[in-house]
């Protein structure tokens, strides 16, 4: 985006030049005021009267530049987006289900409505709580009881990774234990989108408008709808003549069957009846990452919290749940080692010494439409003996 000046652009004045041209002018029309002092009376009413002007002079370059998409902001930008029928994505909770377990499984067991749930503390000293919505009863001889939650509050940072959330809040007499397994997801929890995200959307809509690109159009469709945060065209006739792929990918990482299902949905409604169009999910190269932590002997950090600080890194990685500066992964970008290690030695650059890779042992090359997926991750920390 170009750097324009706009005070330039609309030739703004400042008050000495203002006052300067007023006193010009009275000359040339060969006013009665020629008491023109500092201090004075008719000198003071005029530059009251131009400090005003001065002031409007200095407000335009505010207001206009907000009448431009690229440069608008907050409330504006939902004007100018407005004006062509793109509205901003809202926020939503996420939602998923939970696995209650139990040592003994013998008889039925409650797990009453309101029972609260909640993850460790995150890296932006957070637990996050999820609440279960309704009665449900593990039933005798079963040990482990999937059950529905939804997060407390609404955003992205809820779209936590596997066995990320652990602990029971409420009592809850009769189970042992609780855990979230890889994909627990069914709504991805979504933020409020940011103006750079809706400022892009709308622009695609011209494209949408004028069905004259449908990669583009096809993408900005897919871009409406709340939770996706990615979204590929592969118009390169991926299932025979005349097929279109739309691979998208949510905030919490790959996509729920329901997101992939309203995606569908708004593409069905727009598209040409004779277009072939499908809306899934990227396919998954699996990453089993094994990871060594090795600190200085100097520091005195508690292995645990290493731990679980740089999953919860790695984890924002890939997608699940949020960590302040941490970008997630793009469909189609390779997987490399050097970037996850920098990104884990950054966390405590005085503490940790290295980070090694026990596994993979090589970067992994990700196809246009793949993503790398985290199957598994095992992090250890250990703190190197000074020689």
């Amino acid at each position: 985006m170009a750097n324009i000046d706009f005070g330039q652009l609309i030739g703004i004045q400042s008050f000495d030049n203002l006052c300067l041209q007023a006193f010009q002018r009275l000359q040339q029309k060969q006013s009665i005021v020629t008491n023109l002092n500092e201090g004075g009376v008719y000198r003071t009413a005029l530059e009251i009267a131009m400090q005003g002007l001065a002031d409007l002079y200095s407000l335009l370059p505010v207001v206009v530049q907000k009448g431009f998409l690229p440069y608008s902001t907050a409330n504006w930008t939902d004007l100018r987006g407005n004006e062509l029928g793109v509205q901003r994505k809202q926020d939503q909770k996420a939602q998923g289900n939970i696995i209650f377990g139990r040592n003994n499984p013998s008889g039925n067991q409650l797990i009453p409505s309101g029972t609260i749930v909640k993850t460790d503390m995150t890296v932006s000293g957070d637990e996050l709580r999820y609440f279960i919505t309704s009665d449900y009863i593990a039933p005798d001889g079963v040990a482990q009881q999937s059950v529905p939650i939804i997060a407390e509050f609404t955003g992205a940072k809820y779209n936590v990774g596997a066995n990320t959330i652990k602990n029971i809040v409420t009592h809850c007499p009769g189970f042992d234990y609780i855990q979230n397994n890889a994909n627990w997801l069914t709504v991805e929890g979504a933020d409020l989108e940011t103006d750079a995200s809706y400022i892009q959307r709308t622009q695609l809509r011209w494209s949408a408008l004028a069905l004259g690109s449908p990669n583009l159009t096809y993408k900005s469709w897919a871009l409406s709808v709340v939770g996706v945060s990615q979204a590929e065209v592969m118009d390169n006739f991926p299932r025979g003549n005349g097929t279109v792929d739309i691979v998208i990918l949510g905030t919490g990482g790959l996509p729920t069957t329901d997101l992939i299902t309203q995606v569908q949905n708004i593409i069905n409604q727009n598209k040409l009846n004779c277009a072939n169009v499908l809306v899934r999910a990227p396919l998954q190269n699996q990453i089993n990452l094994v990871i060594d932590i090795r600190l200085n002997p100097e520091s005195v950090l508690d292995f645990g919290t290493v731990n679980s600080t740089a999953t919860q890194y790695v984890n924002a990685y890939f997608g699940q749940g949020t960590v302040s500066g941490v970008n997630c992964r793009k469909i189609g970008q390779d997987f490399i080692l050097l970037q996850v290690g920098d990104l884990i030695k950054n966390i405590y650059q005085n503490d940790i010494k290295n980070v090694l890779f026990n596994q993979p042992n090589a970067d992994v090359t990700i196809n246009s439409d793949q993503t790398s997926a985290l199957q598994s991750l095992a992090i250890t920390a250990e703190r190197d003996i000074k020689e």
